[in-house]
């Protein structure tokens, strides 16, 4: 019996196709820099407030979060199967000789 999902699912060829398009690759570039301007940010001292501890915590921990969210956004294929979202067929028996 077939495992019950969440969610609909797309199959291994669907993602791959989409992986492949040049819209997918720059959104995933696109991410890929953000978090590296918020890493930069976080960085160079333009967040930091040196009246402010308490601000310039919260600022410099927003950044940290954002720059997880970034480097896993840039990950689609392991968001998918994080939720089980991309369909792999079982693997097919091997034949045995009796």
């Amino acid at each position: 019996m077939p495992k019950e999902v969440n969610y609909p699912q797309v199959t291994e060829p669907q993602v791959e196709t989409w992986l492949v398009h040049p819209v997918t690759k720059a959104l995933i570039a696109c991410l890929n820099w953000k978090r590296e301007d918020t890493r930069d940010q976080a960085g160079d001292g333009s967040i930091v407030d040196s009246g402010n501890a308490d601000l310039t915590h919260g600022l410099l921990h927003r950044a940290l979060g954002q720059q997880d969210a970034f480097r896993e956004a840039a990950d689609p294929e392991d968001l998918l199967d994080h939720y089980e979202m991309i369909f792999h067929p079982p693997p097919e028996e091997e034949e045995t000789e009796a």
